[in-house]
């Protein structure tokens, strides 16, 4: 199927993304004065939102135009991890692939915003490798039925950030012969 036909029919496809969950911090204040003990503004926190980073951003988006959207990524049982499944939930994303690890740190990127400027990004991230445990719960969501979408009829997934040799694992999860498979590889194989 080509990429204007998968488009046509982007609100009735099942949709799965892999890839680097995180929750997006905005931290809204005023600025009335320079600090005196560096020369940067002093802001006064008026407000604070979240929404879903990363990957979790990417899903969000895409359930804005089709109804069936799900994910499989990695959270902490931090608050943060909690408030990004909570948040993906609430936008009506199927989150049952995500796996929530008490030693999985979510990250979270703050940005903080006076006057309508960014006043400066803040990341708490732990950048560190799945353990094997973690990995293989990941292959055990993904394996798991039901999938968030039918070999049987063409479907939609986006993949970032895969250990190497992951692309084919996902493929025999998926099914080699399924059109999203077959998107995939392509996407992969395009020199970017």
């Amino acid at each position: 199927m080509s990429i204007e036909g998968l488009l046509s029919q982007f609100a009735s496809q099942r949709i799965l993304v892999i890839g680097d969950l995180m929750l997006d911090e905005y931290i809204w204040g005023k600025v009335s004065r320079i600090s005196p003990e560096a020369p940067v503004p002093v802001v006064n926190v008026t407000g604070e939102t979240y929404y879903p980073g990363g990957a979790a951003n990417v899903v969000r988006n895409v359930r804005e135009f089709a109804s069936q959207v799900a994910v499989m990524g990695m959270a902490g049982t931090d608050p943060s991890g909690m408030r990004l499944v909570e948040l993906l939930q609430r936008s009506g994303v199927d989150t049952s692939g995500v796996v929530q690890d008490g030693d999985c740190f979510t990250t979270v990127k703050s940005r903080i915003i006076a006057r309508n400027q960014q006043v400066v990004r803040v990341d708490r991230e732990r950048k560190r490798s799945l353990t094997a445990e973690q990995l293989g719960e990941a292959w055990t969501v993904l394996n798991r039925a039901p999938l968030p979408f039918e070999t049987s009829r063409p479907g939609l997934f986006a993949v970032g950030d895969l250990r190497a040799g992951s692309t084919k694992r996902v493929a025999a999860a998926v099914g080699e012969g399924s059109a999203a498979v077959r998107a995939v590889h392509e996407y992969l194989a395009f020199d970017h």
